[in-house]
């Protein structure tokens, strides 16, 4: 997926925050990335408002950092 400059999003076991037909927000994503944030806020956004929710991205290597922030290979 990170060849394809897709984000390997990971967030802790249990029910998700977000339903299918939801959108997600990820502010300051990139610079998330590029600094190596150990945690990442992404926001829900329904009729109702925003759910602020938290994630990661695992153990990226630099090189798969540098893919992302590219947009591909």
């Amino acid at each position: 997926l990170i060849n394809w400059g897709m984000l390997p999003f990971l967030i802790k076991e249990g029910e998700l925050p977000f339903a299918n037909g939801d959108y997600l927000f990820f502010p300051g994503i990139r610079k998330a990335v590029a600094e190596k944030a150990a945690v990442i806020k992404g926001y829900v956004v329904k009729e109702d408002g925003l759910k602020e929710f938290d994630l990661t991205l695992g153990e990226l290597t630099d090189d798969e950092r540098e893919i992302i922030l590219k947009g591909c290979l």
